[in-house]
């Protein structure tokens, strides 16, 4: 068993000072790869660690403040000698959404409530459980935080950050899953949490705009959730079971809300909004 850690200090640039960096990559098991490259960050943070067989992770940071690890804290002792360790630093969400009731033509009402979500806790960096997973991060902006968590075989996630204080966090738990984040330039207060169970499965996320907050949860074998936001304040959830059932969901202007909960087998959920204030909601 081999364990290292890598601690990196940038060097000094034209326009701005670089360094204060800290990487770490811990890894048990054989024929893993990992790769840390914070060469145009200043006070970054990466934290890559790996159990198992033929696994690849990589993060690719630059930018200031952005964190995919925890801070790497030391200890010293007479009869231990040094010692270093992660702190993962570990925050935990949890929400809903609350849709208004719709009305009837021929009086009445129906639909509303409220809709929750529970989320894994995010924990910043890429952890790996497993064998032949691949993950990877790449952040690129400001205060920019980042999470990937594997267990299992051959899934793949990635997560790819630009512009400030945007979160992503991605869970992923079985085997051959595909699970994406991306989050734009220019973009502000957005986050993004994706959580993926079975076998089979894909989530991808894309997100440009001013805090806008996507949710999705896959489980089951062979469904697809796919979810596009763009503007101010719009908020999406997708939560996916069974098998063989593809969500879609574009929602594109201001205060929007989307809930769409399906299960059962074969069915095809899909919700386009543009504008301002519009709620939809799917069950099946």
């Amino acid at each position: 068993m081999f364990s290292s850690v890598l601690m990196a200090q940038g060097h000094h640039g034209h326009h701005q000072m670089k360094g204060g960096n800290d990487a770490s990559i811990v890894q048990l098991g054989e024929w893993n790869k990992a790769y840390v490259d914070q060469t145009d960050a200043s006070k970054s943070y990466a934290t890559i660690a790996i159990l198992g067989a033929g696994n690849d992770a990589s993060i690719t940071q630059a930018g200031h403040g952005n964190v995919a690890g925890g801070q790497i804290l030391s200890s010293t002792n007479v009869c231990g000698g040094f010692s270093a360790f992660v702190d993962p630093n570990v925050s935990f969400f949890c929400g809903g959404i609350q849709m208004c009731s719709v009305d009837l033509a021929c009086c009445g009402s129906i639909g509303g409530g409220w809709y929750s979500f529970d989320l894994n806790p995010v924990i910043p960096g890429i952890y790996i459980a497993g064998e032949r997973n691949t993950a990877t991060i790449a952040q690129d902006g400001k205060d920019l935080l980042a999470s990937i968590v594997i267990v299992g075989e051959r899934n793949k996630a990635g997560i790819s950050q630009k512009g400030e204080d945007n979160l992503a966090s991605v869970w992923v738990m079985g085997e051959k899953n595909h699970a994406t984040v991306k989050q734009t330039r220019g973009s502000k207060y957005n986050k993004a949490f994706v959580t993926v169970t079975g076998e089979e499965n894909q989530a991808y996320v894309e997100q440009s705009g001013y805090a806008n907050t996507m949710v999705q949860k896959v489980s089951g074998e062979d469904n697809k959730a796919f979810a596009s936001q763009d503007g101010v304040g719009n908020v999406g959830l997708q939560k996916v079971s069974g098998k063989d059932n593809t969500v879609l969901l574009e929602q594109y202007g201001w205060g929007n809300k989307s809930v769409q909960v399906t299960g059962g087998k074969d069915n095809t959920s899909f919700v386009f909004q543009a504008g301002m204030m519009n709620q939809a909601t799917i069950v099946q």
